[in-house]
């Protein structure tokens, strides 16, 4: 017994005609004797380049294939084993397993488009972009119209910063499926960023068509609609956000910036951008936007204190604190020169 429930066995000089007969036989008297059934894994030796030792671990892999499979399923193991243990480690954050797997798989299958697109994709996780685009391409080359391979290859392009070659790929990934969320989102997100809010919006409709309910979808519509100068849409776009989402950090934050040009509710205003901070500190126009909240508020050494924390985070906001701390010197010179308890000089008409 290996584990609970799983037995192994080790059967010399036979191939895998022999093993795969040896397996219906023990299924059939499994079934006759206990009213059982059972699922068995095969892995012969010499199997490509795994050694010997690798055989019972070969096994299970395959019996976790056949159980995908359904019961009293007999599986030899092969590269489909690999790509389902290489997705099992995909899923518990086991990248580098993930990737390990799909080699070994693809050494067995060549010609295996979805390994060659789980392979990119576990190379683009890690950052490794070369890689990636490498198995990506495989992908396309062996199936033109694989639509996640292309999809993914626009991606990596995106997270490179070449916007343009990244909404060719989501084009043409359109163009074979329309009704994928994820592609239609990202084409609407790249004409978004290229400066077109008006197609990017046109896309994002599409997108909330397929799942209306992406917190994301409505924050970027707000951005769109904040392009295009239509200040009621966007403050309806980015509450849709945070509805759905209420951690959004920026939604929060773009509503009180919102709320902020509008002169409208600077209490709840200051609480969006508050609120955005305790979610993301790091983002430093957050700090900016409520660093104007507060000076409009009358908060002046709380403004100063986000203006400071701006700056620190890489957002400018050099001009709004002099000019803050001039403010604030002037009203106290203003305040001193003309206190006559302070200043002799000043005298009072009686």
């Amino acid at each position: 017994m290996i584990y609970e429930g799983i037995l192994g066995l080790f059967v010399p000089d036979r191939d895998i005609a022999g093993y795969q007969d040896l397996a219906r036989t023990i299924r059939e008297r499994a079934g006759q004797q206990f009213n059982e059934t059972l699922s068995i894994g095969i892995a012969g030796y010499p199997t490509d380049h795994f050694p010997r030792s690798q055989i019972m671990e070969n096994a299970l892999k395959a019996l976790d294939h056949a159980a995908f499979l359904g019961p009293d399923t007999t599986v030899e193991f092969d590269a489909v084993s690999l790509n389902i243990s290489g997705d099992r480690l995909y899923a518990r954050g086991d990248i580098e397993g993930s990737i390990t797997e799909f080699e070994h798989a693809l050494r067995l299958d060549p010609a295996n488009v979805n390994l060659h697109n789980s392979l990119g994709v576990c190379y683009g996780i890690l950052n490794q972009y070369d890689q990636a685009l490498a198995e990506f391409e495989a992908a396309i080359r062996l199936a033109p119209g694989e639509v996640m391979a292309v999809y993914n290859y626009g991606l990596v392009m995106l997270l490179t910063d070449h916007p343009n070659r990244a909404l060719d790929n989501f084009l043409q990934a359109e163009q074979v499926r329309d009704d994928i969320f994820e592609v239609i989102f990202h084409i609407g997100k790249v004409y978004l960023q290229l400066g077109q809010p008006e197609k990017g919006m046109a896309y994002f409709k599409k997108a909330l068509a397929l799942n209306p309910d992406t917190s994301s979808v409505y924050r970027l519509a707000g951005q769109c609609h904040l392009q295009m100068e239509n200040e009621d849409e966007a403050v309806a776009a980015y509450t849709q956000a945070v509805r759905l989402n209420d951690t959004d950090a920026e939604a929060l934050s773009a509503l009180g910036h919102l709320y902020d040009l509008r002169n409208e509710n600077l209490e709840i205003a200051i609480l969006f951008c508050e609120r955005s901070i305790q979610i993301d500190p790091k983002n430093g126009c957050y700090h900016y936007r409520l660093g104007r909240l507060y000076q409009k508020d009358g908060r002046l050494d709380d403004a100063i204190v986000a203006f400071k924390n701006a700056i620190a985070r890489g957002y400018d906001s050099q001009t709004d604190l002099t000019v803050l701390k001039d403010q604030i010197n002037g009203d106290t010179e203003s305040t001193r020169t003309m206190n006559p308890a302070t200043n002799p000089a000043v005298k009072v008409a009686r």
